[in-house]
Formats: structure tokens, sequence, C-alpha cells
């Protein structure tokens, strides 16, 4: 089996080198095309030493592909066909919907090759959301690819009721599958239940990420304060920053009471995020926008129990036994209130969060991937 990845988003995130990894338990040959804006990108999760897996970074991108996306497609194809022998490939799985899978469509129109696609937050919250023109043309993506991933059963449903046509609806829904992003093997190895004795007098909140206005860190901030003002004993741990608002951030955490709140700067170290999930008792992200949030899964992975958006992220997996509570971003008392909640039954969601957390492994998640791919082949 031989498949071809478009993956514009390869070189920022590592879920799909741990993706493509996985996949090799399969006999599976792999080409991964990653077309890229800078030159620092060049190279960024590349796999070395690997015969099944091959990587050609292009750096042909540039800033004003960004207003002309027809522009961009074609170029994107026209150094995707002079590197690729088509003839060789069985599928196509373009991992963007309109960045990827508008260059996979093209493609099955040359060659008849048959491709998946996968749906992402830029997909739905900028693509969708604001660029009119192009929603025909995801539309038509999605009615001619075999399969259709979701990361997140909330997106499944906006995408359908919000900005499929009636007539196409039933035929696209048909072709969905959700299938969550893999949890690096580390925390897997490394998972941590929560001794069944657990007391704490004090609720110890924890936020990993970036301080960008999406990720909602000020609310985060306005709730410990919130808390505090009541009386509850409350700290919040920070680690992270960078990316716009960063400095205010970080200015407004310097003007509270020191007491409640630690700050420390982003790591790439697994064992170093490892202590600080162990360190606290319930993380908190409420995102207003979120394709997934892999850092939900490493905090579950430690037994915290989460705070996560209504209508985001991983928001809807979890019908059974839930690891927590989902929020109004905006709402700061809804905040306030489902950090108590989380807090007061502790014990069964940070059991629940232990439970569903080998639901994430890249083993089990590789093996539906293979299995679509076949299905998709084969048929």
């Amino acid at each position: 089996m031989k498949i071809l990845h478009i993956c514009s988003g390869y070189s920022k995130q590592s879920l799909y080198k741990n993706m493509f990894l996985s996949l090799t338990s399969y006999k599976i040959n792999q080409i991964v095309f990653v077309p890229v804006r800078s030159k620092m990108e060049l190279n960024k999760n590349n796999i070395q030493d690997n015969k099944n897996i091959k990587i050609i970074y292009k750096f042909i991108l540039k800033k004003l592909h960004r207003l002309f996306f027809f522009k961009k497609i074609k170029l994107v194809s026209k150094v995707i066909n002079k590197e690729i022998d088509f003839n060789e490939i069985q599928l196509i799985h373009a991992h963007f919907l309109f960045s990827d899978g508008a260059v996979a469509l093209k493609q099955k129109k040359i060659f008849n090759i048959p491709y998946i696609v996968a749906v992402r937050n830029t997909d739905v919250n900028f693509f969708f959301k604001y660029m009119f023109f192009l929603r025909n043309k995801g539309e038509e993506i999605l009615l001619n690819a075999e399969k259709i991933i979701f990361v997140t059963p909330k997106y499944r449903d906006l995408v359908l009721k919000k900005y499929i046509s009636q007539q196409n609806r039933f035929i696209i829904s048909e072709k969905i599958d959700i299938i969550p992003n893999g949890l690096d093997s580390f925390w897997l190895k490394n998972k941590n239940m929560i001794d069944s004795n657990f007391s704490s007098s004090e609720i110890k909140l924890l936020y990993v990420g970036d301080f960008t206005p999406n990720k909602n860190v000020k609310a985060i901030i306005n709730s410990v304060l919130q808390l505090h003002n009541k009386g509850i004993a409350i700290h919040l741990t920070l680690v992270g920053g960078g990316g716009y608002n960063s400095e205010k951030t970080l200015k407004l955490v310097n003007e509270c009471d020191t007491s409640l709140f630690t700050f420390h700067k982003r790591t790439t170290s697994k064992e170093q995020l490892l202590n600080h999930y162990r360190n606290n008792n319930i993380f908190i992200m409420p995102s207003f926008k979120e394709t997934f949030g892999i850092v939900y899964l490493e905090a579950m992975s430690q037994g915290l129990p989460i705070l996560y958006s209504q209508n985001q992220g991983i928001d809807g997996y979890f019908k059974y036994r839930r690891p927590g509570y989902s929020v109004d971003p905006n709402s700061l008392n809804d905040i306030c209130d489902k950090i108590l909640l989380i807090f007061k039954n502790f014990e069964s969601l940070s059991t629940n969060a232990s439970y569903h957390i080998d639901n994430f492994s890249w083993d089990k998640i590789s093996l539906e991937y293979n299995n679509i791919y076949s299905n998709c082949i084969n048929n």
C-alpha cells in the first residue's frame, strides 16, 4: 500500500510525525508532501532512517498566498506533480480540508486517485466561517472524498448544520468518521492514578499553553481572583507563554497576589511537564476555539480532571464517565462554578480521566486509519 500525505501543518506539530511512525506497523509506504512558508520550517519533525517514510519539504508558499487561495492550490499542485510519481500512489490523505484537500481533489480529477480528507480548526473557524467564496469548494472536496475525518464530533455537527447544503448533507454525513488525535507514548507509559484517598484543602489549577487571546488565559486568572475573594483556597500554575497577549498576561499576573500564581516558561521537556501535572489537581483550558487539545489528554493521563470549552476540542467525546466539565468560555461565573464542581467530584472525575486515556493511543488510532486506507483502496 502506498499513501501520499499532503500535510501543510506537518512542520508545526509533532502529532503528524507520531501518526506516520505508528502507521509503519502495517505494510504502508508513505510519502509526505509538506509545503512551507519559511526556511525555518524546512526539515522540522523530519523522520530519519525509515525506508517506509519519505518527507518532501518545499519552500514555495508566500504571504500573498493567504489572500490568493486558488493561486496557492495551482502552485502546490504544479510542484507536487513534478515531485510525485502518481502511477505508484494508491490513496491520498489530505490533512486539512481546504489547503490540502483542494490539491487532492485536483489530483483525483487528473489521475483518478481516491483521497480522504481531515477537517480541522482552521477549516471550520477560518475558511468556512469567513471565506464565503470558498464554501462551495469545501463542499465539493467533501463530496468527492472517499472518507472524511473529524477529530471532534462537535465540529462535525457544526459543519453539517451550518455550511453544507441540505441536498448534500446526508451524502457527506455517511462518509464521516470521528478519529481523535493520538497521545505521545510517553504519557501512556507514565500514566498516573490519583490516590483514592486523595484529599486537598486547596484547588490547584494548571494551565499549559501559549498566551494568545484564543486560549482565554485572562479568564482563568480572573476566575482565580474571583474564587479567592470568596475565601476559597486556590492556586494557579501557568506553564508556557508566547504569542500575542503574552506580555499583558504576565503583567496581569505580576500585579496580583503572588501567593495565588506560579509562572513557568514554556518547556519541551516531557519530564518537566509530567511534574507540573502531578503537582496540581485540575487542568483548565477554556479556549474560544480548539480543534482538539492534546494537553487535555496529557493531563488526563496523570489523573487530572479537565475543564474545557463547550462545542470545542474534546467536547462530545465523553458521553459516559466524563473526565471533567465543559464551560461557556465567555462566562466567568460558569468557569468558577465548574471549577468548584470538579473539585467537589474530584475522585470520580479523576478515575474517569484514567479510564479513557488508553483510547487515545496511536496504536489504536493507526489501526483505524489502516482499515480506512485498505477499504478505500479496495473499493
